[in-house]
């Protein structure tokens, strides 16, 4: 008799891991350690929410307000454009030019020409808080917090030269707005398609296909609250579109951090394991999905249906760079990873 109740129970448990398996939440989890740390800052204060990568090096913007520059040749570190007293909330490049988003109450946006440190443009937002901006060829849609109701929105068509306020802004509800956690709430598809995702009381997905002309909005079914909703997205093929968030000030809860519309944003449902917490980035290398946020790094194989964890730790924002992952953390310093295979 209770050799019956052992083999019955060593059922029980090989069913219940087969269970667990085959709902896409058993994969093995391994916690992986950095390649490489990266110390751009001496400053255990400053981190970074935006880098960008180029064929020769790495870009990180700071919170300090310098952007520092990681060559993979040298690896010898050095920063430019200093900015006293703002904190670079994203970075955006193009043919040896370098745009920064310097956020503030009233923000501002600086561009450079990188071969001689050359300062092209500076452009003043007097009363606006910016999120972040995206582009394509010469083309920039940047978004910012509502101001009178209104999200502002901005395109520049000459590469940051000029910059042109879009005049049929969609209103934002009651404790509606963007977050500015590492620029990635803003996406540009073409010359004519915008889209940007919000948070707060209230969390939608936005997309005009006339350059903002019209807007189309749809709620994405996030947790109302201040510190709730869509921190960053990412668009895949076959309007697949995933976006990651949560609540900031709970960052260790689960349920909730991670919507998917499989339809270009008309309707969006939850995947089937949510992320292992508040997500503050998602970027997508080689067909696998990586979030990042106060918890850790986590990783899609299959368009977000499922998580597993990458690694622990307090990360702001991911990028490929040398065919790895860089990943910001604190103490002004970058994690370099192994990209999933």
């Amino acid at each position: 008799m209770k050799s019956l109740k052992v083999n019955f129970g060593l059922k029980i448990i090989l069913l219940i891991c087969l269970i667990v398996y085959s709902c896409g939440i058993g994969e093995k989890i391994i916690v992986r350690n950095p390649l490489q740390t990266i110390h751009y800052s001496d400053n255990s204060k400053t981190y970074s929410r935006s880098m960008t990568a180029t064929d020769k090096e790495l870009i990180i913007a700071a919170s300090d307000g310098n952007v520092y520059f990681y060559p993979k040749e040298s690896k010898n570190i050095y920063s430019m454009f200093s900015t006293p007293n703002k904190e670079y909330r994203d970075v955006i490049f193009n043919d040896n030019k370098i745009i920064i988003l310097a956020a503030a109450d009233s923000s501002e946006v600086i561009s450079y020409k990188l071969e001689n440190s050359k300062r092209l443009f500076k452009t003043p937002f007097h009363g606006v808080f910016l999120d972040g901006m995206d582009y394509v060829d010469n083309i920039i849609f940047m978004m910012g917090d509502p101001v009178n109701k209104e999200f502002s929105l901005f395109t520049s068509e000459n590469w940051g030269e000029s910059w042109k306020a879009l005049k049929n802004s969609p209103s934002a509800f009651n404790g509606e707005a963007g977050f500015a956690a590492s620029g990635t709430n803003v996406k540009i598809l073409s010359k004519s398609i915008f889209t940007f995702v919000s948070g707060g009381d209230s969390s939608r997905y936005f997309r005009s296909d006339d350059a903002g002309e019209t807007w189309k909005s749809k709620s994405m079914g996030f947790k109302s609250c201040p510190t709730c909703g869509a921190y960053s997205f990412t668009i895949l093929n076959n309007g697949r579109i995933i976006a990651v968030g949560g609540d900031y000030l709970k960052p260790d809860v689960k349920q909730g951090t991670c919507r998917i519309s499989k339809n270009d944003g008309q309707t969006w449902c939850a995947p089937k394991t949510d992320l292992n917490g508040y997500r503050s980035n998602i970027t997508e290398v080689n067909g696998v999905l990586y979030a990042c946020g106060t918890n850790g790094i986590d990783f899609s194989r299959n368009k977000g249906k499922t998580w597993s964890s990458f690694t622990e730790g307090n990360y702001f924002t991911l990028c490929e760079f040398d065919l790895k992952l860089a990943a910001s953390t604190t103490n002004g310093t970058i994690h370099i990873f192994n990209l999933i295979k």
